[in-house]
């Protein structure tokens, strides 16, 4: 059993479900399964923020606003992704990273 957050049972239009933690129960993102997002750590999902498809987010990353992380991307180490970006593909966003705006990272690129 999951011991850092669970899904509030709510489901966006693509499918995703809605995490609340458990430490505080506040409200997170939107996630497609326990495999987006670690237990280990404390990385997690905010506000608006989606993690989808084959995506990670592990260590103690953060991703909120309205961004997004999805294909096989990875975020983790002390990484933010904020604001409407979004990482994709096979793109790396880790160590102290900060990725914000309307940025948007893919390919085979890695952010540090």
């Amino acid at each position: 059993m999951n011991q850092k957050y669970e899904f509030t049972g709510a489901t966006n239009p693509q499918g995703l479900r809605q995490i609340r933690r458990l430490r505080d129960l506040e409200i997170g993102g939107w996630i497609q399964s326990e495999s987006n997002l670690s237990e280990e750590g404390d990385c997690w999902v905010a506000d608006s923020a989606k993690v989808y498809g084959c995506a990670v987010v592990y260590g103690d990353a953060q991703i909120s606003d309205h961004a997004q992380v999805f294909g096989w991307a990875d975020v983790c180490g002390d990484a933010r992704v904020h604001g409407y970006a979004i990482v994709k593909d096979i793109a790396c966003v880790y160590g102290h990273a900060n990725v914000g705006g309307c940025t948007s990272i893919g390919g085979s690129t890695k952010v540090s």
